[in-house]
């Protein structure tokens, strides 16, 4: 089983502020024994000169795959029709748009093409030349790297022996949207990630809590933590949600990243 990982901007430029020494979050990120993957629309968006050398770097280390928009599409050739695809991607696309655009109208406005070329019942490859031309063409403003990393996501998933995780920040639409996927993806944020970093013995506990003392200096506001405790759900401080990944056994995961008691 592979583990293929998809990593969100937002949770990079975050990650990768908190430091322990010369040591940022992310870099432990990297660590971890997964196939991580980025597409090109949220590669495009890391503005930071350091941080994107970084990303080229382990990019051409084979660290880090970056992937076209169109990745996930072009692999379902080796197991479905191209109508198969088409119908899948934009039932697909639809439900992201909807769950993460506030404008309803967004799909229907910048995809319309794609409907017309299913109908008329256009090769894969054709369709395929224009959804990355259309996406390539929408500003970033409109979330448009968020979209086709959960439409990566979400196909990806339908590939034989591949487990998919996303690595997406706490507080984005996208992260919300994953859950509302009907695929067993499995959902980690800035927070939870520890719970990874834990489990793979990457990360001690000492060491654990000089990140989240950086976080706190870098994110003051941003240092309570959801939980679930008698099936209702409470928020902890960050670093009480710290012991708890640590210390406390009596704790699962569910799949969206929460910790339940």
């Amino acid at each position: 089983m592979i583990n293929i990982v998809y990593l969100d901007a937002d949770f990079i430029i975050k990650t990768s502020k908190i430091k322990n020494n010369s040591s940022t979050l992310f870099d432990k990120i990297m660590e971890l024994p997964y196939s991580f993957r980025i597409t090109n629309i949220v590669f495009n968006e890391i503005k930071n000169s350091s941080l994107k050398k970084q990303l080229v770097d382990l990019i051409i280390k084979g660290k880090i795959k970056l992937i076209k928009s169109s990745e996930c599409i072009s692999a379902l050739k080796d197991f479905l029709s191209d109508s198969a695809i088409q119908s899948l991607l934009l039932s697909t696309l639809k439900d992201i748009c909807e769950n993460i655009q506030e404008d309803q109208s967004f799909y229907q406005s910048n995809f319309y093409k794609l409907e017309a070329l299913s109908i008329m019942q256009y090769d894969i490859d054709h369709f395929i030349n224009e959804f990355e031309l259309i996406v390539t063409n929408i500003s970033k403003d409109n979330n448009i790297g968020e979209i086709v990393t959960l439409l990566n996501i979400s196909l990806c998933n339908r590939l034989e022996n591949v487990k998919v995780i996303s690595l997406l920040s706490h507080d984005s639409s996208a992260r919300r949207c994953v859950l509302s996927l009907h695929e067993n993806i499995n959902s980690f944020d800035c927070y939870s990630c520890y719970y990874l970093l834990k489990s793979n013995n990457i990360l001690s506990f000492d060491e654990a809590k000089k990140y989240v003392s950086s976080w706190l200096r870098e994110f003051p506001r941003n240092n309570i933590v959801k939980i679930i405790e008698e099936k209702s759900p409470k928020g902890v401080d960050l670093r009480k949600f710290i012991d708890i990944v640590y210390n406390s056994s009596n704790y699962t995961i569910l799949r969206n990243g929460i910790l339940k008691k």
